[in-house]
């Protein structure tokens, strides 16, 4: 007979075993990762931002160089994580302060309503130009027929970092199996990292896995046809992955994980490329290009993707919306307008 103190002890570690947090067991990094990968899809908002630099300097010039920017803001949210109808904004200019045009979006019960919400300067000269600034910009324009892709991408993906358009590509993210490898690998982790305010984060690094793309790389070679084109398409096959692995070891991404929940927050990415350029001109002479590497293109790609929870409010349609058909009528009236005041001007 086992004494009291032993049951209690029995039961008391039983009670902590399920009180205790499962991401506490998983111990390794990548355990860390992928639990956090499958809890975001409970997120019903997600916000994405990224910024594209590209810089193309000359070379054996003191030249400056010639730098251009182009940054992106996009917010989504649904009722809940398994809702089809959602609602959003996609910012996008130069910088995100000052942006050259926003859109804003709401589907609702298979129907989709757009307007450009705000323009920028650029934008409004543009639109000027074809008398459509007062007809486009705060305009709810409505698609009674929707397509399927936009319904595909709104069932229960949107906010969640997946998409239903690929299951693959969920699987991978998600699972590891003896099948197909995981997209992302952990490769450290730092548990001693703080927020802004001053809580605890973990800070998990990963980067794509080169497994996965081998893989890959084995399932469509499995794929080609024995003819007569097989050793062309193999070689085709071959140098696509060949140069695609040079790109697919240039991300790096950090994951930032609640310790007590094991649910990802933010999953950030960064990514730089070099490479140099040719600048090609006709030789009369010899009846050829001649090239010459005289240029550098260094493109840094930087961005991240929130996860976070709302109330959970239902989507509202706009109080008034026109159709396409009816948008495309005002723009045209607009413009015969504007053609007959040209033609009765003195």
């Amino acid at each position: 007979m086992k004494h009291p103190i032993s049951r209690y002890a029995v039961g008391l570690s039983a009670l902590c075993l399920f009180a205790v947090p499962a991401i506490v067991f998983a111990a390794t990094p990548q355990q860390i990762l992928t639990r956090a990968l499958t809890l975001s899809k409970k997120a019903n908002v997600l916000h994405a931002d990224m910024t594209i630099r590209a810089e193309t300097r000359q070379l054996y010039t003191k030249a400056k160089p010639d730098i251009k920017q182009f940054a992106l803001l996009l917010t989504a949210r649904t009722p809940t994580a398994q809702s089809k109808d959602n609602e959003g904004r996609l910012v996008a200019g130069m910088t995100l302060k000052n942006p050259e045009l926003t859109v804003q979006w709401k589907y609702q019960d298979k129907i989709l309503y757009a307007r450009a919400e705000q323009a920028g300067p650029e934008v409004m000269d543009l639109l000027k130009t074809m008398d459509m600034e007062s007809l486009l910009v705060g305009q709810w324009i409505r698609f009674d027929s929707a397509t399927s892709v936009f319904d595909d991408l709104s069932s229960s993906s949107l906010v969640s970092g997946t998409t239903s358009l690929s299951p693959d590509l969920l699987s991978s993210l998600q699972t590891t199996n003896a099948k197909r490898p995981p997209l992302m690998i952990a490769t450290s982790i730092n548990k001693r990292a703080k927020t802004a305010d001053g809580k605890t984060i973990w800070k998990v690094n990963a980067r794509l896995n080169p497994a996965y793309l081998t893989f890959e790389q084995q399932r469509m070679l499995k794929t080609v046809r024995r003819d007569r084109d097989y050793a062309i398409n193999v070689r085709a096959i071959n140098k696509s992955f060949t140069e695609t692995r040079k790109i697919w070891i240039l991300p790096r991404f950090v994951a930032l994980i609640d310790p007590a929940s094991g649910a990802m927050q933010r999953l950030e990415y960064g990514l730089r490329y070099s490479a140099l350029q040719d600048t090609c001109t006709w030789n009369n002479r010899t009846f050829r290009s001649v090239c010459k590497k005289d240029k550098r293109l260094t493109l840094t790609l930087n961005g991240g993707l929130s996860y976070l929870n709302d109330s959970g409010s239902p989507i509202v349609a706009p109080s008034s919306s026109v159709t396409l058909e009816e948008f495309l009528n005002q723009v045209k009236d607009a413009s015969e307008a504007t053609s007959t005041e040209e033609t009765t001007t003195p």
